[in-house]
């Protein structure tokens, strides 16, 4: 499966992180930063393989 489909697939171009300019400082990042201060932007992904396999 790697080999047939993983190693065959185009990769995307690369997503963009978005940082808030706002954010300065260390303590900035311990004190009010969320994760509403970040975004990716662009991020694509392809259809999830399916490996058979028994247990």
């Amino acid at each position: 499966m790697m080999r047939d489909v993983q190693l065959k697939r185009e990769p995307f171009p690369s997503p963009q992180l978005n940082i808030n300019p706002d954010i300065k400082s260390l303590k900035d990042l311990e004190t009010w930063v969320t994760m509403d201060d970040f975004e990716v932007v662009g991020y694509q992904h392809h259809d999830p393989i399916k490996y058979p396999f028994a247990v």
